[in-house]
């Protein structure tokens, strides 16, 4: 082949390789395109799968989970009781909301934020403030199901949240979490604010967030040292102080409105016949004492020990915290208020080892009571505190007498104290004790040559017959009486009937109308014990 022909053939097979890798350079452009479309297309369908799957298990897991509330929990009896149907549907339309979250366009966050609240507001609506407290152990939902106690029109959801905080606070505490706690009982007051005031002592719903009120701030005055510890993360060491003051001072009247109201449901029970209640008033009237009683043995021991590490010498002296003794408290009954009503609480708080010593005290004074003008101050304050003690308290012959010495007192408050602590349910040998001081008391007057009472004796003597009358309602049959084999009931019964024939026979019985009355009125119910 000549050169020419050969050069030009080389020429065209160059141009049309050139073509061709330039044409292979475009298809090779144009399937990356295509595959990066197709990848991304790829990757958009696979996400809208995963997406969907996804969706269907949030979907079968909230309708899992719908499907256990509606036919395990709503199901219960206890919330198709008639007076439940309210929680019954509140509880139903937190089912339905995670059901329509489902529905829409939300991630699992929203869902199951409302799954985990559901339970917490079942608790709530059941009454079950430990339940509710366990399981929000990372205070997530705080604010949530105190907003939903503070919306619900149902003083007893109020009640259990309150009773929930209690120990949510107790648990923080131990835990170093300041902002829980101050948060914490901030949601106490404010719950317990909205709680009726009750018209009769033995239907006062707040009692279990009173109670719940004096556990928190005895336990918070027990360790303060935790409270001491205990930060806010973020906010500077000043407010903090600040906050643990108001800790501190939080439910400061807390003592004595268990006092008040422990004191008012004893006479409450006292006055009435508990074999005429129906038994879930009964029941609910022994639960309502057993919880004051226990947050009084709480704060009581708290007191004890405080009194305890003083006489030591230890030093325990804080912001609310003065250092006072027995002694000194006795003292500050003379005082006036607020440090008079303190001193009262304390003393009644410390219980059996004030006794003694305000009882020497009232031995000193003595004398003073003899005189229809004489006032004391001191009197009355023991005698509230002996009133506002928690049982049982124990009294030997000595004691017994001083404190049946009061019923005579020159001042009303001192005689009605008196009475009211002197009915009180004691143990047997305190209760004999009583009795017979009783007895020496009455019977001097009985005898138809005996000298005409004065007015505060007269008053001295109607509170010993009510006293003996309440007993012979209200103690129970298994209490012996100081006469060997006969209970105390009987026995109280038999000496308001001898009592009653002695004074009717009294030449100027008209002296005893008040007390005549009083014993006809004591002597018509039946008679109890055995």
């Amino acid at each position: 082949m000549p050169n020419g022909i050969t050069s030009k053939l080389t020429g065209w097979f160059g141009n049309v390789n050139n073509s061709v890798t330039a044409f292979g350079a475009i298809v090779a452009s144009i399937a990356a395109i295509f595959s990066t479309v197709n990848k991304g297309r790829i990757e958009h369908i696979n996400q809208k799968i995963a997406d969907l799957e996804l969706n269907q298990k949030i979907q079968k897991a909230s309708s899992d989970f719908a499907d256990l509330f509606l036919n395990k929990v709503l199901t219960d009896s206890s919330l198709n009781e008639q007076k439940q149907k309210q929680k019954h549907v509140q509880a139903l339309l937190s089912v339905l909301n995670i059901v329509a979250q489902t529905s829409g366009t939300d991630r699992e966050g929203a869902s199951a934020k409302a799954r985990a609240i559901v339970p917490l507001q079942l608790a709530l609506l059941l009454g079950q403030p430990g339940g509710l407290a366990a399981m929000d152990v990372n205070y997530n939902y705080l604010d949530d199901w105190v907003a939903m106690a503070c919306a619900d029109d149902s003083d007893s959801t109020r009640v259990t949240a309150i009773q929930a905080l209690g120990g949510i606070c107790q648990k923080a505490l131990r835990e170093g979490r300041l902002d829980v706690v101050s948060k914490g009982m901030d949601a106490v007051d404010q719950l317990f604010a909205l709680l009726p005031e009750p018209k009769d002592p033995k239907d006062d719903i707040r009692i279990p967030a009173t109670a719940a009120r004096l556990q928190l701030a005895s336990f918070i005055k027990k360790e303060e040292i935790l409270l001491q510890q205990a930060k806010w993360p973020g906010v500077p060491d000043g407010k903090q102080d600040e906050v643990r003051a108001r800790i501190r001072m939080a439910f400061s009247a807390s003592v004595e409105k268990v006092q008040d109201t422990t004191a008012n449901l004893q006479k409450a029970a006292t006055e009435l016949d508990k074999s005429s209640l129906v038994a879930d008033k009964k029941v609910r009237l022994e639960q309502n004492l057993a919880q004051l009683q226990a947050a009084l043995a709480s704060a009581s021991e708290v007191a004890r020990e405080e009194i305890a590490r003083r006489s030591s010498g230890e030093s325990t002296k804080t912001t609310s915290s003065p250092d006072v003794s027995v002694g000194q408290l006795i003292k500050q009954l003379d005082s006036s208020d607020p440090e008079r009503q303190r001193a009262i609480s304390q003393l009644a708080l410390l219980g059996q080892p004030a006794v003694k010593p305000m009882l020497e005290e009232l031995y000193k004074r003595f004398p003073t009571m003899l005189s229809p003008s004489a006032k004391d101050q001191t009197r009355i304050g023991i005698s509230n505190a002996l009133k506002l003690m928690r049982q049982p308290i124990s009294l030997d012959q000595t004691d017994s007498w001083f404190v049946v010495s009061l019923l005579r007192a020159p001042e009303e408050d001192a005689r009605n104290f008196t009475t009211d602590f002197v009915r009180n349910p004691f143990p047997e040998e305190t209760l004999n004790n009583l009795c017979v001081a009783l007895e020496t008391f009455v019977e001097p007057f009985l005898y138809s040559n005996s000298i005409a009472p004065d007015k505060l004796e007269k008053n001295g003597v109607n509170n010993a017959v009510f006293i003996i009358g309440t007993w012979a309602r209200s103690l129970d049959a298994s209490l012996q009486s100081p006469e060997k084999g006969k209970s105390m009931n009987v026995f109280c019964n038999e000496e308001l009937s001898d009592w009653n024939d002695a004074l009717k026979k009294f030449p100027n019985k008209e002296v005893w109308a008040e007390t005549l009355d009083l014993l006809e009125t004591l002597l018509k119910p039946s008679q109890k014990g055995g």
